[in-house]
């Protein structure tokens, strides 16, 4: 019986899963609620409970509802109340350009990853949340993977070894659940920025944030990285960065130099001393496959580069629903299993890590001043040279 609390866990040992996926994000709850809709034997465990709120630049951009509505999901974010998206506004040094969006919604992580965990439990997967896992190295040819669940609290500590026939790493930057198999590994970039975000409460807000309107992307860049907000489903405004690791360390608090990046960018100065923030990980990373021995990863654990109009939600999206029927392929021939891993790679490699490309362009355009200096310009007097990035990011999921 679906349950999201972890009373069940060592029920859970009882059961030989199709698939254990580890991680309830969006790709996670996307892949999960599709397995379990195939009526495969489906556990689904995150770390957290839900709802919560999540380091993310909250927009949902044109590609990703493409994928939601090939899942037949298409009335989860509305449902959700997500706010349409019009303009993406972009500062740098004093300079402004506005440009049009092709759609997309913006909704907070607090109730999309909710609703997204809802579906899957609602299409039959076992859903435990509160719940840390980490998958154990193979036994001889053992036809099934172990994975180690732990519910931790002040007073104790629960575990158990559950069975799964295949395991789908989703929990995010780094794969915590990996880290016990050498096969996976992954390459951080020296110059990585690691994440910061959170959200300005609309009843704490300042009238200089007032003209920050629903239904548009902001975003400040600058020498330290960049700063993007936009105005979520309850109205208040969601704050998403990027910065660098050695001007984070220097700086007096991060709140101080977020608001340095956005005055410089040419936002004025805005009060944030009391924004609540939460950092992430190094951001930009690979990791050396996305597929072994009966584990799949999908999501930000299969790699990572920084986004800036929704283009996160659009990879995880097309991941969890691309991942699932390479799955089922492995669990309906169990001897055809390494051609499903290999598949895998190959689609990943095809139509993710291949669309990545313009966010890795528009990453080392935005860590060289005079390079965002002429884009600025060219971009105020040619708003039209920027359609086929904008297009590309938001181009219509094809499976």
């Amino acid at each position: 019986m679906p349950t999201d609390v972890p009373d069940n866990l060592q029920s859970a040992g009882q059961t030989l899963w199709d698939c254990i996926v580890i991680g309830a994000g969006p790709a996670g709850s996307l892949a999960a609620r599709q397995l379990a809709k195939d009526g495969m034997r489906t556990l689904l465990v995150d770390r957290k409970s839900f709802p919560r709120d999540k380091v993310c630049g909250a927009c949902v951009n044109h590609r990703a509802l493409t994928a939601l509505n090939a899942a037949g999901l298409q009335h989860v974010v509305r449902t959700c109340g997500g706010i349409r998206l019009s303009h993406f506004d972009l500062r740098a040094g004093g300079k402004h350009v506005r440009l049009n969006l092709p759609g997309g919604l913006a909704v907070s992580r607090h109730r999309l990853d909710a609703a997204l965990f809802d579906a899957a439990r609602d299409a039959g997967a076992v859903t435990l949340s509160r719940v840390g896992a980490s998958v154990l190295p193979r036994e001889s040819d053992a036809a099934h993977r172990d994975v180690q669940l732990t519910v931790a609290n002040t007073s104790s500590s629960t575990k158990a070894v559950v069975r799964g026939k295949t395991v789908l790493a989703a929990d995010g930057l780094g794969h915590p659940s990996l880290r016990k198999l050498n096969e996976f590994t992954d390459s951080i970039s020296a110059n990585s920025r690691i994440g910061l975000g959170g959200i300005l409460r609309d009843d704490a807000a300042h009238p200089a944030f007032e003209h920050f309107k629903p239904g548009v992307i902001y975003m400040a860049t600058g020498a330290q990285g960049y700063v993007g907000m936009v105005r979520v489903e309850n109205g208040h405004l969601n704050f998403a960065a990027a910065v660098d690791r050695s001007g984070y360390r220097s700086a007096s608090a991060p709140q101080t130099m977020l608001a340095d990046i956005m005055q410089t960018a040419g936002y004025g100065p805005l009060p944030i001393g009391d924004l609540q923030l939460t950092g992430t990980p190094e951001l930009t990373r690979r990791i050396n496959r996305v597929a072994s021995d009966r584990v799949f990863v999908v999501g930000d654990a299969a790699g990572y580069v920084e986004p800036f109009t929704g283009e996160g939600m659009a990879w995880a999206f097309a991941g969890g629903l691309s991942v699932a029927p390479v799955i089922r392929q492995s669990l309906d021939d169990s001897a055809s299993a390494g051609l499903a891993e290999t598949r895998w790679q190959q689609h990943w490699n095809q139509q993710i890590a291949s669309r990545q490309r313009w966010c890795r362009r528009l990453t080392w355009l935005l860590r060289r001043p005079r390079a965002i200096d002429v884009a600025m310009k060219t971009a105020c007097v040619f708003p039209r040279l920027t359609s086929p990035i904008i297009q590309s990011m938001n181009a219509s999921f094809a499976g």
